[in-house]
């Protein structure tokens, strides 16, 4: 896909996506759903937005879709998953990323990894690989606000945003 610059990030809709998501992701190339999805009503509205990628998270049917995938996009290799492969508080403390974890983006020239699963929205760069859960974009999920992301692969190195939608 070449010239694609800005990617919608979507994960743990649950079945439904947030009225202000589609706005929320106007304009994007290519839109990936880290999991969670709930069921292809979700998809098929995301798809009116831009051609969506997603996979499997553990509310999904066992092979309704992948359970990951390497995206390649703007020259850019992506890791699209539900559930990060870390230990549990990576999140909270990016220096408890696993060696084996490292060593396969190392292997795999990842340079962004996509994930969902914590409904906690998050950017973090950790080396050069940046890492982008875009939060639950669905249903509301225990107090956290419900966001979704945006990708910018234009620059010399990727960037990310969060966009919360209960403002």
């Amino acid at each position: 896909m070449a010239g694609a610059v800005r990617i919608g990030l979507v994960a743990d809709t649950h079945g439904v996506l947030h009225p202000g998501a589609e706005a929320a992701l106007a304009g994007v190339d290519r839109i990936l759903h880290a999991g969670d999805v709930g069921g292809a009503a979700v998809l098929d509205r995301l798809a009116r937005v831009a051609p969506v990628w997603a996979v499997r998270g553990n509310v999904d049917p066992p092979g309704s879709l992948p359970d990951e995938r390497v995206v390649e996009v703007a020259g850019r290799r992506i890791l699209l998953l539900h559930a990060f492969p870390g230990p549990r508080g990576y999140e909270t403390d990016p220096a408890r990323l696993a060696p084996a974890v490292r060593a396969r983006l190392e292997a795999d020239r990842i340079d962004v990894v996509v994930f969902g699963h914590s409904h906690r929205a998050l950017v973090r760069r950790d080396g050069a690989v940046l890492f982008v859960n875009p939060g639950g974009g669905g249903r509301k999920r225990f107090t956290l606000p419900r966001s979704v992301a945006t990708l910018d692969l234009s620059g010399p190195v990727p960037d990310a945003a969060i966009v919360y939608l209960d403002r």
